[in-house]
């Protein structure tokens, strides 16, 4: 029998991604949680491109008002590759 589980919990770091939004281009979101968690407002992507890892994370995103400019596949790889 395989069962498929979750292996890891995801908690704040305490650090402030809005402390660092004037210094970036882009911010992927690699979950719904990791979004939930930021603090990133619908006012942060005006001047950013914002990343959904998934269709997931996409749709944590717009239920708080922030519409993704590229969501991915689900890999890192493929969200980068999106940004060239």
């Amino acid at each position: 029998m395989i069962i498929e589980a979750p292996v890891y919990r995801l908690e704040s770091a305490g650090n402030s991604i809005l402390e660092v939004l004037d210094d970036v281009d882009a911010v992927i979101f690699t979950s719904a949680k990791s979004f939930e968690l930021s603090g990133f407002r619908p006012q942060d992507a005006k001047n950013i491109r914002s990343i959904a890892i998934g269709q997931k994370t996409a749709d944590a995103m717009q239920k708080s008002g922030v519409h993704p400019d590229i969501i991915g596949n689900g890999t890192l790889e493929d969200c980068l590759s999106s940004l060239s």
